[in-house]
């Protein structure tokens, strides 16, 4: 065959040794002693002649040749090491062949569990899943020269891929994020180490805000790789540390002792900030001073009903408010002759004044009534029906109605008595009476 070699002999009858010759240069080659050893060059038939061309004693002897098939060459492929190759990772096969010159080529048995790539199919990507990958080398013949290699395989276990570190974590510490991927939907509290695959995806939500201690949440801002609240993660190729970022926010709670309003009465801040709280008082009440009456904010102006606080952490303030003095009530009547008479009749004024410390609501006139002495019976009239509404008399402040009394039938010197009654909110009433003669 094709790079072997043998040994050829002939002999001849005078004892004289016998030189070989090749009459097929191109398939075989002689060489060694006498050229008594013949290699194969090309696939054919390879013809030697042996000729003993004599001596002083004898006559040369008659030429013979021989005839005989060179094959072709045989090759053969060896593969080196096999390599460890992961699931969607990759690694590299190595094959030595024959003396043809043409190169191993691989390809996969097994598509399914792996595939090849790159030059002469040397690169290996394994599957998703793991399992046995199985690799052919075949080496193609040399026409004339060598045969193809027969193929050889190589089988490779595609184990699981390799998992990393990935911690997910929360500030502040402890709160809770949840994730969905393979394994369902799933809370945990940061931080939190996970050991995912690379490339596989997982969608992770922080909540938008998450309770703390009485008083204090926590108000989701961002995501450290740029993601929204909730968002796809790709596990990288290499450890990787992901935080969800929450702003500390404190609950400011404002009262007044139900003598008034605060506003807000209650409302949240982010740590840190300044709250702007109003204090207004109810009718009989003026605003007092604020009081920190729970948590750790700081009040700017106390003294003012429209101020700050400072949330440094969960706030309760109150509006403290004086009650005012209750409003006192009377009234007064100038009587006599100060319009004159006018076919016996008099026209006076009432004053009903406020002289305490806060206004008077709902005030009303009740009523007017007259009495006098002896026979007379004087009759009073007013400019409108009673009873009389005058609504709010400010602090001080006073209001004036006139009425009206017929004397007509009634002989000087009469002796009457004039009562004014009236009524105002929060159980104000009252009666003033005046004494007078007729003229």
């Amino acid at each position: 065959m094709v790079g072997g070699n043998g040994a050829i002999s002939a002999s001849a009858t005078s004892g004289l040794v016998v030189v070989y010759v090749t009459t097929s240069p191109d398939v075989c080659t002689l060489g060694g002693v006498n050229n008594s050893t013949v290699t194969g060059v090309k696939g054919g038939t390879c013809t030697i002649t042996a000729a003993q061309p004599g001596n002083v004693n004898y006559l040369a002897a008659a030429s013979a040749t021989q005839s005989f098939t060179v094959g072709l060459g045989r090759q053969t492929i060896t593969f080196g090491a096999a390599p460890n190759l992961e699931a969607q990772g990759t690694a590299t096969v190595t094959a030595g062949g024959g003396t043809s010159g043409n190169p191993v080529l691989f390809s996969s048995l097994t598509p399914n569990a792996c595939s090849v790539s790159g030059t002469n199919g040397s690169t290996v990507t394994g599957g998703f899943l793991p399992g046995a990958c199985t690799i052919a080398a075949n080496q193609a013949g040399l026409d004339g020269y060598y045969s193809a290699a027969p193929q050889m395989t190589q089988n490779l276990v595609v184990t699981p891929k390799s998992q990393l570190s990935v911690v997910i974590q929360t500030v502040p510490s402890g709160l809770n994020f949840t994730v969905t991927d393979s394994d369902g939907t799933n809370s945990y509290t940061a931080p939190h180490l996970f050991a995912w695959v690379p490339g596989s995806t997982h969608t992770v939500t922080a909540a938008s805000t998450q309770p703390g201690i009485t008083g204090v949440r926590y108000l989701f801002t961002n995501w450290s790789d740029g993601g929204a609240m909730t968002h796809a993660l790709i596990a990288p190729a290499a450890s990787a540390t992901y935080t969800a970022a929450f702003a500390t926010q404190y609950q400011l709670t404002a009262t007044t002792g139900g003598h008034g309003t605060a506003i807000p009465a209650q409302q949240w801040y982010n740590a840190g900030a300044y709250a702007t709280i109003l204090a207004t008082p109810a009718s009989g009440y003026v605003f007092s001073a604020w009081t920190l009456t729970g948590g750790s904010g700081a009040i700017t102006n106390p003294a003012a009903a429209a101020t700050s606080v400072a949330m440094n952490g969960p706030t309760v303030v109150n509006g403290a408010m004086a009650q005012l003095a209750p409003a006192n009530l009377s009234a007064t009547i100038v009587t006599g002759n100060k319009s004159g008479i006018i076919g016996g009749i008099r026209v006076w004024p009432i004053s009903i004044r406020n002289t305490g410390s806060a206004a008077a609501d709902g005030v009303t006139l009740n009523g007017v009534t007259l009495s006098a002495s002896g026979a007379c019976k004087p009759t009073v009239t007013t400019d409108s029906l009673l009873p009389l509404a005058y609504g709010t008399i400010a602090s001080p402040g006073s209001v004036t109605h006139t009425i009206q009394v017929n004397f007509a039938k009634c002989p000087s010197l009469t002796k009457f008595t004039v009562t004014v009654s009236y009524v105002a909110a929060g159980g104000i009433a009252g009666a003033n009476s005046f004494t007078g003669v007729t003229q």
